[in-house]
């Protein structure tokens, strides 16, 4: 569910606009003439039992900002024709970018929530998919319990 309230400030400078979202998966919120913010709460998609293929953007860079819970990003690329696999745990506080053009995936815990900024309608005009060999998602499970193990 998406919420917005406004608020009106007292200095007479104009409006606050706040925003709750607890839907599930991608909730795109603020989406102006160029770009967009998005809420992504966990949704099964985003489960690592999930993962059968990444996600690419060809015209937008994705900001991306943990605001709670667990994210693990995936990021796939190709050298001398062979897939190989970045993961990193997010941290809060920090600010990622996943490079336009780039295949990536997001391993989320069940209270985990993201902020993304991207160009505007991503999610209609713009998303593609990198399938997974089994192989390839073999190694990403492998590299996911193995950081798991890690940050325990």
């Amino acid at each position: 569910m998406t919420k917005a309230t406004t608020k009106k400030m007292t200095s007479g400078m104009g409006t606050i606009e706040t925003y709750h979202i607890t839907s599930e998966g991608s909730n795109p919120f603020l989406v102006r003439d160029s770009w967009q913010m998005v809420k992504l709460n966990y949704s099964k998609e985003h489960s690592i039992l999930a993962i059968e293929k990444l996600y690419k953007h060809e015209m937008t860079d994705k900001g991306i900002a943990l605001m709670s819970g667990k994210v693990c990003l995936v990021v796939m690329e190709v050298i001398k024709d062979r897939r190989q696999f970045q993961m990193e745990l997010l941290k809060k506080g920090v600010c990622y970018n996943v490079p336009k053009n780039s295949a990536y995936f997001l391993i989320m815990d069940e209270d985990a929530e993201l902020i993304f900024v991207e160009q505007n309608n991503t999610h209609l005009n713009d998303t593609h998919f990198v399938e997974l060999s089994r192989s390839d998602i073999f190694k990403i499970n492998e590299m996911f319990n193995s950081l798991k193990t890690k940050h325990q």
